[in-house]
C-alpha cells in the first residue's frame, strides 16, 4: 500500500508522532477534519469527472453530426463526378452545373 510513495510503516511512525505532538484528544478532531476534506475533495472529483464526460459526450455527438454532414457531401460530389442525378437537391442552389452544361475553368458556364 504505497500512497504517495508512504509505505505502511512510514504512516504509523508519522501518525504515532502527531499524537505526541498533537496529543489524543486533538486526534479525533484533527481525523475528523481530515475525513471531512477528503469527501469533500471525493465530491469535487466525482463533479468535474462527470462534468467533462458531459463535454466529451457532447464533442462526439457534434462530431458525429459533422461526420454525417460530411458524408453527405462526399457522396454529392462522388454522384457529381460519376454523373449520376442529384438526390433531392436543388442543383442551381448547391453551385452544381446544370445537366448539358460545361463548366469553364473561368468560373463561367456554357448554354
Amino acid at each position: 500500500m504505497d500512497f504517495l510513495n508512504v509505505g505502511p510503516w512510514e504512516l504509523v511512525l508519522v501518525l504515532l508522532i502527531a499524537i505526541l505532538v498533537a496529543g489524543p484528544k486533538r486526534m479525533v478532531e484533527i481525523a475528523r477534519t481530515m475525513g471531512q476534506f477528503s469527501r469533500q475533495l471525493r465530491d469535487l472529483s466525482r463533479e468535474f469527472t462527470s462534468a467533462l464526460q458531459a463535454e466529451v459526450q457532447a464533442a462526439e455527438r457534434e462530431a458525429e453530426a459533422t461526420g454525417g454532414s460530411l458524408r453527405e457531401v462526399q457522396r454529392d460530389l462522388q454522384d457529381v463526378v460519376s454523373g449520376a442525378p442529384q438526390r433531392d437537391r436543388d442543383v442551381e442552389s448547391a453551385g452544381a452545373v446544370g445537366p448539358g452544361a460545361e463548366a469553364r475553368p473561368d468560373g463561367e458556364e456554357d448554354a
